[in-house]
């Protein structure tokens, strides 16, 4: 996980007089008594192309949760942060009805995500430190909620999460709900985290080899200095990993 930045420039498709209307009659709905079930959404306003393809710009194509490359082996989703059909507390814990419904189409609350961290791993879980204080209408104020997983596109993630050679550990309630609910720490993720953390400290060693040597004007120096500098940019896959890392690594 890596910080973000969201393009302020909301996509045509969410300013859209079809999703106005689809935001009143969810609130008439929600004020008549009504259910609100996930066939109650359009995936194809939320989930539109000029959404779907400014999300992917702003996080460099990657999952906003566990930076895996998009697209890659499966379908790219649209996220909402905050479940818009039902939210839980916890894995096994009581289901709140309705969810964040009037959040279904504010481009504040739309993340782009992987399959695996969507659908297997965060799911419709909003963990809150306190419960009781969750929002369950349009009219309730959302300030008085602290959620317990991070957004990475209003806080900076580090601030709540290290990584100990390519394992993520949480520092704070946050960041430990966060390595949680988010699969963080899977499987497939660690091999690929170990592949890149070794890869980037085999060239640290051969960087500082050229470096006691006096080679820092060669050819092969630059190229070296260059991968260092990209697997620790934002747009590199894992690049979180780097730049949060708790041990020596720099």
């Amino acid at each position: 996980m890596i910080k973000l930045e969201k393009n302020s420039k909301v996509p045509v498709t969410l300013t859209s007089e079809r999703v106005t209307g689809e935001l009143d009659r969810l609130e008439r709905t929600v004020v008549g008594g009504g259910d609100i079930t996930y066939r109650d959404f359009k995936s194809e306003l939320y989930g539109a192309e000029d959404v779907r393809t400014t999300l992917k710009t702003d996080q460099h194509g990657k999952c906003a949760y566990c930076e895996s490359r998009l697209d890659v082996s499966s379908p790219t989703h649209v996220e909402h942060f905050r479940p818009k059909t039902y939210s839980q507390q916890g894995k096994e814990r009581i289901i709140h009805r309705p969810g964040y419904y009037w959040l279904a189409y504010d481009w504040n609350n739309l993340l782009a995500a992987c399959t695996v961290c969507n659908q297997q791993y965060k799911k419709n879980y909003f963990p809150l430190t306190d419960d009781s204080q969750r929002a369950n209408w349009h009219r309730k104020d959302l300030s008085s909620e602290n959620p317990l997983l991070i957004n990475p596109y209003t806080e900076e993630p580090g601030t709540h999460l290290i990584f100990r050679r390519e394992i993520a550990v949480g520092l704070t309630p946050k960041g430990r709900t966060s390595v949680e609910y988010y699969g963080l720490n899977r499987k497939a993720l660690l091999k690929e985290r170990q592949e890149k953390y070794e890869f980037y400290k085999t060239l640290q060693a051969v960087l500082q080899t050229l470096e006691a040597s006096q080679q820092q004007d060669t050819e092969t120096y630059r190229k070296v200095l260059d991968l260092l500098e990209k697997m620790t940019s934002h747009e590199a896959c894992y690049s979180g990993m780097l730049c949060y890392q708790g041990n020596e690594l720099f």
